[in-house]
C-alpha cells in the first residue's frame, strides 16, 4: 500500500468534507433553526456531506489501478479520526459526535456505492483494459 498516496487522498477527502460541512452550516446554521427543525437540518447536512464524499471517493477509486474497499474505508477513517482529534483539541475535550452512529452508516455507504461503481461499472480505462 502506498502510504504517501494514502496520506494525500485522506488530506483531500477531509478538506473536502470539511468545506462542504462548513459552507452548509453557514448557509443553514443558527438562524434557520427557527425556520426548520432539527432533522431537516441534519438531513440537509448529511445529504450534501454524502455527496461530497461519494464524488471524493468516486475520484479516489478511479484514479487508482485497483480501486480496493480496504483503500477507501482507509482514508474514512482516518479522516474521521483527524476530524474527532481537531475538534477535541480545540474544545480542549475528548468530543465524539452525538449522531455518529447515524452518520457513520451514510458514510460508508458512500464508499460502498463509490467502490461498487468503479470496480464494476469499469469506469476507468485500467478496469476497461483488464476486461478486454
Amino acid at each position: 500500500m502506498d502510504w504517501l498516496k494514502l496520506t494525500e487522498h485522506t488530506i483531500v477527502y477531509f478538506l473536502v468534507t470539511v468545506a462542504v460541512s462548513t459552507v452548509f452550516a453557514l448557509l443553514f446554521g443558527p438562524l434557520s433553526l427557527e425556520s426548520s427543525n432539527l432533522l431537516e437540518q441534519h438531513l440537509t447536512l448529511w445529504s450534501a456531506g454524502w455527496v461530497a464524499s461519494f464524488c471524493v471517493l468516486f475520484l479516489i477509486a478511479r484514479s487508482r489501478e485497483k480501486p480496493g474497499l480496504l483503500y477507501l474505508v482507509l482514508v474514512v477513517i482516518i479522516s474521521k479520526c483527524m476530524d474527532t482529534l481537531i475538534v477535541s483539541f480545540l474544545i480542549d475535550e475528548f468530543y465524539v459526535p452525538p449522531l455518529w452512529f447515524v452518520e457513520a452508516p451514510i458514510v460508508f455507504s458512500a464508499v460502498l456505492l463509490a467502490y461498487l461503481l468503479v470496480e464494476r461499472g469499469g469506469s476507468n480505462e485500467i478496469s476497461r483494459e483488464r476486461r478486454s
